[in-house]
């Protein structure tokens, strides 16, 4: 299998699996169809391993969980104060 045989396959999988976990946001779990073409380079980058797109995703995940964790946490630290304590 090529490289972007095995990306469409993701694609597919990957619109799949969202609607099946969001069908009321998503009205399909097929793909749409668009005129853009992918480029064999960009599909090569993307299954290389750890590269400047891969680093950019490990990040937002990092800054996403650290900003959720502080949310709760402030939530948390909010409800253990009492209105006649403040």
């Amino acid at each position: 299998m090529s490289l972007l045989t095995d990306f469409t396959k993701l694609l597919q999988r990957g619109s799949a699996e969202l609607y099946a976990d969001s069908p009321d946001l998503v009205s399909t779990g097929e793909l749409t169809p668009t005129a853009n073409t992918i480029d064999a380079g960009d599909v090569a980058l993307f299954f290389a391993g750890p590269g400047p797109v891969r680093w950019i995703v490990l990040m937002y995940q990092s800054v996403t969980k650290e900003a959720v964790a502080a949310k709760a946490d402030k939530v948390a630290r909010h409800r253990l104060v009492r209105p006649e304590d403040s």
